[in-house]
């Protein structure tokens, strides 16, 4: 039972999103990331957001929320995830949450609806964060 509950300890670690908000987005798109375990900032950024292997820029981060900026170049469609750092029993850990998906929105590409959907969702989010 007592290693059960060292798993359990061990495993609370491990961040978990909730919420991502847009899954569709282009350089320079901010990326709210809503869940649990992300870790706090005291010693630094305890760890990255990443699409595929692109790490965004984190702007905001505690253990709940975390404000992400597509980079340039911008990551292709991919696997939107947390990667966090932790010690556990004096050694380096890494953990990855559960993966959401990205798109990468391309204006090329789209036509007026698309257009149309990817603004409104921006709006939305704008308002959200108000």
């Amino acid at each position: 039972i007592a290693h059960i509950d060292e798993y359990r300890n061990w495993r609370s670690n491990f961040p978990a999103i909730k919420k991502a908000t847009p899954v569709i987005g282009m350089q320079g798109t901010m990326v709210i990331l809503f869940g649990d375990n992300f870790g706090t900032t005291g010693l630094g950024i305890p760890g990255s957001v990443l699409v595929g292997t692109t790490k965004l820029v984190t702007v905001e981060w505690n253990d709940r929320k975390i404000v992400a900026i597509i980079p340039v170049p911008p990551p292709s469609d991919g696997e939107l995830y947390v990667k966090k750092n932790f010690k556990w029993s004096g050694k380096n850990y890494s953990a990855n949450s559960n993966y959401m998906k990205f798109k990468q929105f391309d204006w090329a590409k789209a036509d007026a609806v698309d257009i149309d959907r990817f603004l409104d969702m921006l709006k939305e989010q704008y308002v959200s964060t108000k």
